[in-house]
């Protein structure tokens, strides 16, 4: 798997969707794109939005093994970036602390559109993912792995 896609037109992070037959780069459900996706890859030392909440600050680097969560068909090809509360909340395992903070955020950004129950299932169940999938403790950008 490669590194992070970013669309070409708006140049937010791609997620990747994936069945066993098909790979496809789609904007964030939380991105409000008025135009298709177009991948490009990132450019190296790119740093975009907390991959968990979305705000932009992202200042740290949760290392991930690559997964696919087949109930939401999510791939992570990369490590995820994080904020400094993001961060902080996976350092000291508030996962659901971490799930309700990103929720929070996510409704903020986007002028206080109440998530789905459905919505808040798959966040918290992407977090899981990655608890399971990493393969090391939160790191600042910049910082050797």
């Amino acid at each position: 798997m490669s590194g992070p896609m970013l669309c070409r037109t708006c140049g937010i992070a791609l997620d990747l969707h994936s069945t066993p037959t098909t790979q496809v780069y789609e904007h964030p459900v939380w991105s409000v794109a008025d135009h298709p996706a177009e991948p490009e890859p990132a450019p190296p030392g790119w740093r975009g939005f907390c991959d968990f909440c979305t705000v932009k600050s992202a200042e740290f680097i949760v290392p991930v093994r690559p997964f696919i969560l087949a109930a939401t068909e999510h791939a992570s090809t990369s490590d995820w970036q994080a904020c400094p509360t993001c961060s902080l909340l996976i350092s000291t395992a508030r996962w659901d602390s971490l799930t309700s903070h990103s929720v929070a955020q996510i409704e903020r950004r986007y002028g206080g559109t109440s998530a789905s129950p459905e919505q808040v299932r798959q966040v918290r169940l992407l977090h899981e993912a990655v608890r399971t999938h990493m393969t090391g403790p939160p790191r600042r950008l910049g910082e050797p792995s």
